[in-house]
């Protein structure tokens, strides 16, 4: 399929998606990021790239590692799908907390281009809530409760950055 051969097939442990270079040559990598920033119109504080986390529940630890890891893989292809379709995305698996997690690195802009994504406050958030009803469906037995309700909330009480900044 289109989207497989946009994956490169990495060591266990690593997602990537369109990158042209091994995933698992570091140095590769973070030369396609910067290859690709320079694309980029010049922004003082503007970003390259943006650092996104995917986590289970720490219930999911006692599961097989191959499992959890093809459940954060199959989790992040859908959100990058959503997210970041023609952007570099490259990820690495950690488990070294009570969480299993992915640790994503996304280009802010796409493969090639001079301008940055923007992706509204609203696009985002419908992104996460379908990838929860993505996930619930998919792992009721394992990953059945939805936890970006609780997030929302949280969300609605943050202070913008201008209030940030007078507090």
């Amino acid at each position: 399929s289109q989207d497989r051969a946009q994956e490169c097939a990495g060591k266990p442990g690593v997602f990537s998606r369109n990158l042209m270079v091994d995933p698992n040559d570091l140095g590769a990598v973070e030369q396609a990021f910067e290859a690709n920033a320079r694309f980029l119109r010049p922004r003082q504080g503007g970003n390259w790239c943006y650092h996104e986390i995917i986590a289970l529940p720490k219930t999911v630890k006692e599961k097989d590692k191959g499992a959890i890891e093809a459940m954060l893989f199959e989790l992040a292809a859908r959100y990058v799908k959503g997210r970041a379709p023609r952007q570099l995305v490259w990820g690495q698996v950690h488990w070294e907390t009570k969480h299993p997690h992915l640790h994503l690195v996304v280009s802010a802009n796409e493969v090639r281009s001079p301008r940055r994504v923007r992706l509204a406050k609203a696009r985002f958030t419908q992104i996460i809530e379908e990838l929860e009803v993505f996930k619930c469906a998919r792992w009721p037995e394992v990953l059945p409760e939805k936890l970006w309700q609780y997030r929302k909330r949280y969300n609605q009480h943050r202070r913008s950055h201008s209030e940030d900044h007078l507090t």
